[in-house]
């Protein structure tokens, strides 16, 4: 899950959205709805992700704990998103063109 293009002026989405891929990543960390809305589920979800950083855990999001979760957010995007193998069964004289 990519925060979407319409995100970019939407930094609290982006935010949740980075969210939840940690902790789908972490089942640890709370799990966050990317709403818009920087609320308690929003503030539990940083809170959690601080304390495993090691940094004050505020339930604010200062440079350096958006810095984290943006560090963080493509190595959990890439271990949830992994690719599941598929499996192709050709008839007798069938071809893939790409």
């Amino acid at each position: 899950m990519r925060p979407a293009e319409s995100f970019v002026e939407q930094p609290i989405r982006s935010l949740q959205t980075m969210l939840r891929v940690l902790a789908e990543d972490d089942r640890s960390l709370p799990t966050v709805v990317p709403d818009g809305i920087y609320g308690p589920n929003t503030m539990n979800a940083i809170t959690a992700f601080q304390r495993r950083e090691g940094v004050p855990a505020t339930g604010i999001v200062d440079q350096q704990t958006w810095e984290l979760v943006v560090e963080s957010y493509e190595p959990a995007l890439i271990r949830v998103g992994k690719a599941t193998p598929i499996e192709v069964l050709l008839d007798p004289g069938e071809v893939f063109r790409f």
